[in-house]
């Protein structure tokens, strides 16, 4: 019998992409609880409470990009700054998953 090690960090980073993949944008309970599920069933390796919280941060990750982009296009050196804002405070997520995040609130 194998011992389980626990989730791979390629898992890890499928199951954030995910996340934010299946999340709409803000809290939707009526979605929440069956993205969860399907994140659970796609991740058995992670718990619940794991795959609850990552999906939490997911909803939130397009309202703190509108709130600092605003109505504005970012310069360069702006952007980069709040790439790595969302890095530093959304851990687990991809730089990908920002940029699109970003894309989305310039309206690109």
């Amino acid at each position: 019998m194998s011992r389980n090690k626990g989730p791979s960090t390629e898992e890890s980073a499928a199951l954030h992409a995910d996340a934010y993949q299946y999340q709409q944008g803000e809290f939707y309970p009526e979605h929440h609880r069956a993205n969860v599920q399907r994140l659970r069933e796609k991740y058995p390796t992670f718990s619940q409470s794991e795959i609850d919280g990552i999906y939490r941060q997911a909803c939130h990750i397009d309202f703190e990009v509108r709130q600092r982009v605003g109505a504005a296009q970012l310069s360069e050196q702006a952007r980069e700054e709040l790439l790595e804002w969302l890095e530093d405070n959304f851990y687990g997520f991809s730089r990908q998953t920002f940029v699109l995040a970003v894309d989305r609130a310039e309206g690109k």
